[in-house]
């Protein structure tokens, strides 16, 4: 013979890339019937049935300060590029310089939430469904996105169980929201001006173990009703929704409520 009988090569890389076909696309099929968590942003809008703001991408990045050296993350999911500031001010060391598509993600989303903005809408909160999910990163990029367009600021750090904000931001206070909701602190006494030009934050203060009873105290609209007529904008990072009742709290004194979802989220905490 001129060739072999067996094996029949040609025959055989035939049917196994067809049976290997088949099976790859019966186990993704089975994989996306199992997940449990959300994975497109169209599969986001059908479960809430909310308009999608932005659509940020996952990166992980530093944030480098410029005293010792000093290093922290902000936010595992969603990210940025910053770097040192030579010129601290106030005792906030961090310059933010998000560049390429991560800035403009946050550009777009802050377009759509100036987007039919009047001024009595002032005052937005920003949570998530879970931990982690990356409600501070985005906390902290739309407050700085905003401080861009010249105007006035102030990011209010609502999460007194494990505050981030004054950290992300390389500030040392004191005093904070926890202080002032108990009396120990009046409102200019936990305002901290940042390095970033505009932006203004009220760090959590201590953590506080019953933080949630504090945020019924009437002092929380006293602050907020002032910081609305004093401030272009006001921000809110605030716990995630369901372990905790803080956002539901916050949610009644505040305009609008922006809800952000990784693809960690599950589709029932959705």
């Amino acid at each position: 013979p001129e060739r072999p009988h067996q094996p029949k090569k040609l025959q055989n890389l035939a049917l196994a890339l067809v049976v290997g076909l088949i099976l790859g696309v019966a186990a993704a099929f089975v994989s996306e019937h199992l997940s449990t968590v959300v994975r497109t942003p169209e599969e986001v809008e059908r479960v809430t049935g909310l308009r999608l703001l932005a659509l940020v991408p996952r990166t992980r990045s530093r944030l480098n300060t410029a005293e010792g050296g000093r290093r922290g993350r902000l936010g595992r999911r969603l990210g940025r590029t910053l770097a040192g500031d030579s010129s601290p001010s106030k005792g906030a060391l961090a310059k933010w310089e998000p560049g390429g598509e991560l800035a403009e993600a946050y550009r777009t989303l802050r377009s759509s939430v100036l987007l039919g903005w009047d001024e009595s809408m002032r005052r937005i909160l920003i949570t998530s469904p879970q931990p982690r999910d990356g409600k501070t990163t985005i906390s902290l990029h739309l407050a700085w996105s905003l401080a861009q367009l010249g105007r006035r600021v102030l990011l209010i750090d609502g999460d007194m169980r494990k505050p981030a904000c004054a950290r992300e931001l390389a500030i040392e206070a004191e005093k904070g929201l926890s202080e002032y909701l108990q009396s120990a602190a009046e409102m200019e006494d936990v305002i901290v001006e940042t390095s970033i030009a505009n932006l203004s934050l009220v760090p959590a203060g201590r953590p506080h173990a019953e933080a949630s009873d504090l945020l019924y105290s009437p002092r929380l609209a006293a602050l907020l009703y002032e910081a609305g007529a004093r401030w272009d904008h006001v921000v809110i990072d605030s716990p995630p929704s369901l372990a905790l009742s803080d956002a539901r709290t916050i949610s009644r004194l505040v305009e609008g409520v922006i809800l952000v979802v990784s693809d960690d989220t599950e589709r029932a905490s959705l």
